[in-house]
């Protein structure tokens, strides 16, 4: 993307009379940079005019100055951004901001703590609701440094938005606010914060200069989340003999995911939280599609196949519970069974299983049998491996009849 870096320009403003006057000791700022100190230091990335996006500001790129708190404390520098700057940028995010940090003397400082701030609309003097804030730790030297957004801002558009650097904590003396040589953007771009005067600006007091306060405008994240999925079981000649396990894996290298959907053949839609079976023989259709946190959709996809497990039960009645287990497929398969009967009166028998693990041959068939004593009608159910069959009989003493 090319680079571009816009300057900010305000309406020019009568100014009649200033409302709010700063305390006389309050603010201050150091003696002019000489020129071995001022323009565009750098801290480990690009000067702005070599950034790869674009940049809302309201200084000329220069540092010619530094301001803090003649006493010491914690203050905010901040710029103010109307729909006239950010109307162009709707639905864009603010995912970085960039500020000169300045010290007396040009001489190493402490390395100063303090936050980004991003206010909504309030009045024109006036930040409103804050919607984020991040901490962050300054160089110790004369520099530009960015503070990366671990969660980028979305921009309306259509409202004002205030970029704030709270600076915390200050020493009586210490200038970190980095300032251009001005002349200020009146309303815009040289607003100040401290708990004894509120919100003010610095120009009409003395001080007509801009922050060097830069928001950096990233498209934010309008790519939908990529969905992929994996079919895990036995296939023979393009059709599935066993169980069929699903996982689906989404990914989204901005937002994130919010959530996956899913939906087997014409049942109902379901959120995905962990793997899961296709168990039934026959034709399926897996639909699915994720969501990122931005609110991206991403198109549904749908994977089809075709189930027909190998082994096949099959259930009879007579003098007791009888299972034939058919092997259809190419191989032989080893596995075990077990016949279970509840929901009736059961005194003998009523739960078997084979003895170990059992070979059903290619092509061949092997016979589970439990003998039995009861009275009812009963649910019966064999499981083969990890197929699985029920049906209900009428138990009457030794016999069962009318399996289905």
């Amino acid at each position: 993307m090319k680079t571009k870096n816009t300057q900010l320009k305000g309406a020019i403003v009568l100014l009649i009379t200033i409302a709010m006057v700063l305390s006389a000791t309050a603010v201050s700022a150091k003696t002019p940079l000489s020129t071995s100190h001022s323009g565009l230091a750098s801290q480990g990335t690009a000067s702005p005019t070599n950034m790869r996006e674009d940049f809302l500001h309201y200084d000329d790129g220069t540092n010619q100055n530094s301001i803090g708190l003649t006493a010491g404390g914690t203050f905010e520098s901040a710029i103010r951004l109307t729909p006239t700057e950010l109307a162009n940028y709707a639905n864009h995010v603010i995912d970085q901001v960039r500020v000169h940090y300045g010290y007396p003397d040009a001489t190493p400082g402490p390395a100063l703590s303090g936050q980004v701030k991003i206010y909504d609309q309030g009045t024109a003097t006036t930040p409103g609701t804050l919607l984020y804030s991040q901490d962050f730790t300054g160089p110790d030297v004369f520099s530009w440094f960015n503070v990366s957004l671990t969660s980028p801002v979305t921009i309306a558009g259509d409202k004002d938005m205030w970029v704030s650097i709270a600076w915390l904590n200050t020493a009586a003396g210490q200038y970190p606010a980095g300032v251009d040589g001005g002349p200020y953007v009146p309303g815009k771009g040289d607003w100040v914060w401290d708990a004894t005067d509120g919100w003010i600006e610095i120009g009409p007091v003395g001080l007509p200069y801009n922050w060097n306060l830069w928001a950096r405008v990233g498209l934010g994240d309008t790519t939908p989340p990529e969905t992929i999925i994996a079919l895990d079981g036995t296939l023979v000649n393009g059709t599935y003999i066993s169980n069929v396990q699903v996982t689906l894996t989404a990914t989204d290298d901005l937002s994130g995911v919010a959530s996956t959907m899913y939906q087997v053949d014409s049942g109902s839609l379901k959120a995905y939280t962990a793997p899961f079976f296709v168990m039934t023989d026959g034709a399926h259709t897996v639909s699915y599609y994720s969501v990122d946190v931005a609110g991206n959709i991403e198109t549904t996809k749908n994977a089809s196949f075709t189930i027909l497990h190998a082994i096949q039960i099959e259930l009879k009645g007579g003098l007791g519970v009888s299972a034939i287990i058919k092997n259809t497929g190419p191989t032989p398969v080893d596995l075990t069974w077990k016949i279970t009967i509840t929901n009736c009166i059961i005194w003998i028998g009523g739960a078997k299983a084979s003895p170990g693990t059992v070979t059903v041959p290619a092509g061949g068939q092997i016979k589970a049998h439990d003998f039995v004593l009861g009275l009812g009608t009963g649910k019966i159910t064999v499981t083969a491996g990890d197929l699985s069959k029920t049906a209900t009989g009428k138990l009457l003493l030794f016999f069962v009849s009318g399996v289905a």
